[in-house]
Protein backbone atom coordinates (compact mmCIF):
# COMPACT_ATOMS: atom_id res chain seq x y z
CA UNK A 1 0.00 0.00 0.00
CA UNK A 2 1.47 3.39 -0.89
CA UNK A 3 2.73 5.09 2.23
CA UNK A 4 0.97 8.41 1.61
CA UNK A 5 -2.44 6.74 1.34
CA UNK A 6 -1.90 4.79 4.54
CA UNK A 7 -0.62 7.89 6.31
CA UNK A 8 -3.59 9.96 5.13
CA UNK A 9 -6.09 7.33 6.18
CA UNK A 10 -4.35 6.83 9.52
CA UNK A 11 -4.48 10.57 10.20
CA UNK A 12 -8.16 10.73 9.28
CA UNK A 13 -9.00 7.79 11.54
CA UNK A 14 -6.94 9.27 14.38
CA UNK A 15 -8.82 12.55 14.00
CA UNK A 16 -12.14 10.73 14.21
CA UNK A 17 -11.04 8.86 17.32
CA UNK A 18 -9.77 12.05 18.97
CA UNK A 19 -12.97 13.90 18.19
CA UNK A 20 -15.05 11.02 19.47
CA UNK A 21 -13.54 11.51 22.91
CA UNK A 22 -14.58 15.18 22.93
CA UNK A 23 -17.96 16.80 23.12
CA UNK A 24 -17.12 19.08 20.18
CA UNK A 25 -19.66 19.11 17.37
CA UNK A 26 -18.40 19.78 13.86
CA UNK A 27 -20.57 20.25 10.82
CA UNK A 28 -19.37 17.51 8.43
CA UNK A 29 -19.89 19.75 5.42
CA UNK A 30 -17.37 22.23 6.84
CA UNK A 31 -14.59 19.62 6.99
CA UNK A 32 -12.83 19.18 3.64
CA UNK A 33 -12.15 15.63 2.56
CA UNK A 34 -8.50 14.91 3.40
CA UNK A 35 -8.02 12.90 0.22
CA UNK A 36 -8.88 14.92 -2.85
CA UNK A 37 -7.11 13.04 -5.62
CA UNK A 38 -9.86 11.59 -7.76
CA UNK A 39 -9.03 8.52 -9.81
CA UNK A 40 -9.10 9.14 -13.53
CA UNK A 41 -11.28 6.66 -15.40
CA UNK A 42 -9.42 5.00 -18.23
CA UNK A 43 -9.40 1.81 -20.24
CA UNK A 44 -7.81 0.10 -17.22
CA UNK A 45 -10.50 0.99 -14.66
CA UNK A 46 -10.84 -2.67 -13.68
CA UNK A 47 -7.24 -2.89 -12.55
CA UNK A 48 -6.42 -3.04 -8.85
CA UNK A 49 -4.60 0.32 -8.67
CA UNK A 50 -7.73 2.17 -9.75
CA UNK A 51 -10.00 0.16 -7.47
CA UNK A 52 -7.64 0.58 -4.51
CA UNK A 53 -7.51 4.34 -4.97
CA UNK A 54 -11.29 4.52 -4.96
CA UNK A 55 -11.61 2.29 -1.88
CA UNK A 56 -9.06 4.42 -0.02
CA UNK A 57 -11.00 7.52 -1.03
CA UNK A 58 -14.27 6.07 0.25
CA UNK A 59 -12.67 5.16 3.59
CA UNK A 60 -10.99 8.53 3.97
CA UNK A 61 -14.00 10.64 3.03
CA UNK A 62 -16.16 8.40 5.23
CA UNK A 63 -13.82 9.00 8.17
CA UNK A 64 -14.17 12.74 7.59
CA UNK A 65 -17.99 12.45 7.52
CA UNK A 66 -17.95 10.44 10.74
CA UNK A 67 -16.41 13.35 12.63
CA UNK A 68 -19.83 14.96 12.80
CA UNK A 69 -21.56 12.08 14.56
CA UNK A 70 -19.07 9.79 16.31
CA UNK A 71 -19.02 10.30 20.04
CA UNK A 72 -22.45 11.88 20.10
CA UNK A 73 -24.85 10.40 22.57
CA UNK A 74 -28.13 11.13 20.82
CA UNK A 75 -30.10 8.70 18.67
CA UNK A 76 -29.59 11.08 15.76
CA UNK A 77 -25.80 10.79 16.12
CA UNK A 78 -25.99 6.99 16.21
CA UNK A 79 -28.24 6.97 13.14
CA UNK A 80 -25.89 9.30 11.26
CA UNK A 81 -22.91 7.09 12.12
CA UNK A 82 -24.82 3.97 11.06
CA UNK A 83 -25.89 5.61 7.81
CA UNK A 84 -22.33 6.70 7.00
CA UNK A 85 -20.95 3.22 7.64
CA UNK A 86 -23.73 1.63 5.53
CA UNK A 87 -23.08 4.07 2.68
CA UNK A 88 -19.36 3.32 2.80
CA UNK A 89 -20.10 -0.43 2.71
CA UNK A 90 -22.38 -0.06 -0.31
CA UNK A 91 -19.90 2.04 -2.24
CA UNK A 92 -16.94 -0.20 -1.40
CA UNK A 93 -18.90 -3.31 -2.33
CA UNK A 94 -19.64 -1.78 -5.74
CA UNK A 95 -15.91 -1.18 -6.25
CA UNK A 96 -15.18 -4.83 -5.52
CA UNK A 97 -17.13 -5.86 -8.58
CA UNK A 98 -14.81 -3.79 -10.78
CA UNK A 99 -11.63 -5.69 -10.10
CA UNK A 100 -10.45 -8.81 -11.88
CA UNK A 101 -8.12 -9.78 -9.02
CA UNK A 102 -9.80 -12.45 -6.84
CA UNK A 103 -7.65 -11.68 -3.78
CA UNK A 104 -8.44 -7.99 -3.98
CA UNK A 105 -12.13 -8.71 -4.58
CA UNK A 106 -12.17 -10.86 -1.41
CA UNK A 107 -10.42 -8.17 0.67
CA UNK A 108 -12.85 -5.51 -0.55
CA UNK A 109 -15.76 -7.83 0.21
CA UNK A 110 -14.41 -8.35 3.73
CA UNK A 111 -14.17 -4.59 4.25
CA UNK A 112 -17.71 -4.04 2.99
CA UNK A 113 -19.05 -6.85 5.20
CA UNK A 114 -17.30 -5.43 8.26
CA UNK A 115 -18.72 -1.96 7.60
CA UNK A 116 -22.19 -3.42 7.05
CA UNK A 117 -22.03 -5.29 10.36
CA UNK A 118 -20.81 -2.16 12.14
CA UNK A 119 -23.62 -0.10 10.63
CA UNK A 120 -26.12 -2.41 12.33
CA UNK A 121 -24.55 -2.23 15.79
CA UNK A 122 -26.50 -0.35 18.49
CA UNK A 123 -23.36 1.68 19.28
CA UNK A 124 -21.43 2.07 16.02
CA UNK A 125 -19.04 4.54 17.67
CA UNK A 126 -17.33 1.65 19.46
CA UNK A 127 -16.49 0.11 16.08
CA UNK A 128 -15.26 3.42 14.67
CA UNK A 129 -12.94 3.83 17.65
CA UNK A 130 -11.81 0.20 17.38
CA UNK A 131 -11.88 -1.94 14.24
CA UNK A 132 -12.30 0.94 11.82
CA UNK A 133 -8.83 2.22 12.61
CA UNK A 134 -7.27 -0.87 10.99
CA UNK A 135 -9.74 -1.61 8.21
CA UNK A 136 -7.52 -0.36 5.36
CA UNK A 137 -4.87 -2.91 6.32
CA UNK A 138 -7.06 -5.58 4.74
CA UNK A 139 -5.77 -4.22 1.41
CA UNK A 140 -2.10 -4.66 2.40
CA UNK A 141 -0.19 -6.58 -0.23
CA UNK A 142 -3.05 -6.41 -2.71
CA UNK A 143 -2.71 -2.82 -3.90
CA UNK A 144 0.32 -1.53 -5.75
Amino acid sequence: MPQRRLAGLTLAVAAVAALAACEIKIDPSSVPAPFSQAPVPSASTGQPAYVCTTVYQILTSGAARLTGSVGGKSAKDHQATQATLADMATRISAEGTRTTDPSLRQAIGDIAAELTTASREPDPSSYVNGGFTDIAHKLDGRCD
